[in-house]
């Protein structure tokens, strides 16, 4: 099996700045794309114990999906009523943010450089409607606390879509629209990835949080 080379630290694109505050410094790029897309690149400093990176709180019925890809150091999440879990690089992460809070640490002296997005449920339920999909499963799921993929392997195709967004040149507009193809790209490549794993995976959550709109062709 091909397995992706460790992918290269580019240059952040986009308007990013450098800040220091709630215990990390370095550079934060955040871009709102159309469709109420957003892409933030993180290139930071840990500078206290345990810092907290990212914190993300749904509202009841807002309904996004939240992404992160680890391109180096260390990371803990920790969700509502649940142990917590490393994410590590080279691996992507997905999960709904309906109703969902979240929080991602880091110890003091750990560099990080991160890929993170947020898309909006709606975009995802238009294109995989149909309910085939384990993905479309769990955002039909009422306890999607527990729908959440964490900690899967970047195949090659993955690996290259993340090089797209990291080294990308443009600026403005362009820049915006460019990001918005790659990300909804590899959106769809992540996708893909998942539903072909095997049912019994330990990377899948449980098939009793899910909710199946219509058979699974992984049922068949």
């Amino acid at each position: 099996m091909t397995t992706a080379s460790p992918l290269q630290l580019f240059p952040l694109p986009g308007h990013d700045c450098r800040t220091t505050k709630d215990g990390w410094k370095g550079r934060f790029a955040s871009l709102k794309l159309r469709q109420g897309i957003v892409v933030n690149i993180i290139k930071v400093a840990i500078t206290a114990d345990q810092a907290n990176v990212f914190t993300a709180s749904g509202p009841a019925g807002t309904g996004h999906i939240a992404g992160c890809i680890v391109l180096q150091g260390q990371l803990k999440i920790r969700f509502p009523n649940s142990k917590e879990f490393d994410l590590e690089p080279q691996k992507f992460s997905l999960f709904p943010t309906k109703s969902l809070n979240f929080r991602v640490t880091a110890p003091k002296q750990e560099k990080l450089y991160l890929l993170t997005y947020c898309i909006p449920e709606n975009i995802l339920r238009w294109s995989i409607k149909g309910g085939n999909s384990h993905v479309s499963a769990c955002l039909n799921s009422e306890n999607n606390t527990r729908c959440r993929y964490l900690g899967i392997p970047v195949n090659p195709k993955i690996h290259r879509s993340v090089a797209e967004i990291m080294s990308a040149r443009l600026s403005g507009q362009l820049l915006k629209l460019y990001l918005e193809g790659v990300i909804l790209k590899s959106l769809a490549l992540k996708i893909d990835l998942l539903d072909k794993l095997p049912p019994e995976s330990d990377l899948l959550p449980p098939r009793s949080c899910l909710l199946y709109t219509s058979p699974s062709p992984r049922d068949s």
